[in-house]
């Protein structure tokens, strides 16, 4: 089972693990699940930072808004 929490800005992630870890003893196959769902996640959010990167970095550079 694959635990997620919503919150304002999206995807809460760490009690996501938190908990994913507490059920661990019972069950692993869940447990690795959960791990391979909050690295892909992980992985989206991070892109998408890169991105905002890019954009900011371009908005300086063609002196707008900024």
């Amino acid at each position: 089972m694959i635990w997620t929490f919503k919150n304002d800005e999206g995807i809460n992630f760490l009690p996501v693990f938190v908990l994913t870890r507490w059920k661990e003893k019972t069950d692993t196959s869940a447990f690795s699940i959960s791990i391979s769902h909050y690295l892909m996640m992980l992985k989206t959010v991070l892109l998408k930072m890169k991105l905002f990167l890019k954009l900011i970095i371009f908005l300086k550079a063609t002196r707008v808004g900024f």
